[in-house]
This record gives structure tokens, sequence and C-alpha cells, in this order.
């Protein structure tokens, strides 16, 4: 069952986080991830979060999501990830 990853972020340092932004791309896309919506353009409609930018990326499974969130090839953006940024990160399987 396909699933996507959405990930709600507070970029606490913009210039370091900038380098994720150039490095997980080609990555999330190498291990079959497809970006959904990538954008800093959020309105809230409810609630006290409101992030700096949010992804939504599809993956055709969750064993191929998980596989590619634990790789040794994304372990360093996930640091770079967690170092400039305050995330909520969830994996949401897709209904149908």
């Amino acid at each position: 069952m396909a699933v996507v990853f959405i990930v709600a972020i507070k970029v606490s340092d913009f210039a370091t986080y900038q380098q994720y932004l150039v490095g997980a791309r080609p990555l999330v896309e190498a291990a079959g991830g497809r970006y959904l919506a990538k954008t800093g353009d959020i309105v809230a409609l409810e609630g006290d979060f409101v992030p700096n930018r949010l992804a939504i990326i599809e993956w055709p499974s969750a064993e191929q999501a998980d596989a590619f969130y634990n790789s040794p090839e994304y372990a360093p953006m996930k640091a770079i990830r967690q170092k400039s940024a305050k995330t909520e990160f969830w994996t949401v399987p897709l209904a149908g």
C-alpha cells in the first residue's frame, strides 16, 4: 500500500537548511519517492503550530519509505535537517 511522508518543518537556521534542500531531493527521487508538495506557502486554518515549510512525499510502500528514512545515504541529510529545523514527521497510508 502506498504511503506518504508528511513533514512539517520550522526552520531555525536557513543557511544550514539550504544544504538539506539541495541534497535531500535527489536521494528521495533515487529511492522511489515523489514529491507531491514542497512549499513555504502555508495558510493555517486551525491550530498553533505553523511550520515555515511543509513537504509531502509519496512512496509506493511503507517498506520503501522506511528503508529510505533509515538508509545510510539519507543519514547525513537527516542530521542536517534535525540540526537546522524542528520537524514533525509522519508516515500516513493512502486511502483506496
